[in-house]
């Protein structure tokens, strides 16, 4: 999965994230696709706004692919939209069927303690920085948070049970790891493959510079 050279985007619009209805958008939205060349959505949204969006767009007969960002991740909200599918967004790790062993490791242990696995990638990302936490103190031969920091900020290439992560004083954000594409079908989060950036995001748009 990546850009076309040619690819383009043919229309923007925005809502708030508790707006009950967003019918003018989707009508701007459906009059985009009638005029051709548009193949796909993107969804930037948090949920329960962006669950709210999913349901009124295929309401409105739009079945074109939905792409979202990691902040939909999980099924939990899944049930708000019925009969979904053609949605796919990005996750670091998949709470069934990841397709690494560690982080199935995790999940089963997760769902041992709490009956369940868990709802979204966000209950793991804290193992990775664990991983590279006791790494730190062991090298470091202290606790002493800045000493264990400064060599933390050195992990330029760190495998942690939940995958690669990457530290420098600049950046603890993680920019260049590589990405579960998932597909979502049947109340069901699918993995479809790995994919990484492949290029360093500008700074103007990580840190929101103003020009």
């Amino acid at each position: 999965m990546g850009l076309k050279d040619d690819a383009e985007i043919v229309g923007t619009d925005t809502f708030k994230g508790l707006d009950p209805v967003i019918s003018t958008q989707i009508t701007r939205m459906s009059d985009a696709i009638s005029s051709g060349g548009v193949d796909h959505i993107m969804l930037c949204s948090t949920n329960p706004g962006a669950a709210s969006a999913v349901r009124q767009i295929r309401a409105a007969g739009i079945d074109l692919p939905i792409l979202s960002g990691t902040a939909m991740d999980g099924t939990y909200w899944v049930e708000a939209v019925p009969g979904l599918k053609d949605f796919y967004l990005p996750s670091n790790n998949l709470t069934q069927n990841d397709p690494r062993d560690s982080v199935n490791e995790v999940t089963a242990a997760y769902a041992a303690k709490y009956g369940a696995p868990p709802a979204t990638q966000y209950a793991y990302l804290i193992y990775g920085m664990l991983d590279m936490w006791v790494a730190a103190v062991k090298e470091a031969g202290t606790t002493d948070a800045k000493a264990v920091v400064d060599v933390m900020n050195g992990y330029d290439s760190f495998e942690t049970t939940v995958g690669l992560r990457k530290l420098s004083p600049m950046l603890h954000i993680q920019t260049e790891i590589p990405m579960l594409v998932t597909s979502y079908a049947d109340g069901k989060q699918t993995f479809v493959k790995e994919w990484d950036v492949g290029m360093p995001i500008p700074k103007e748009v990580l840190y929101r510079l103003a020009k």
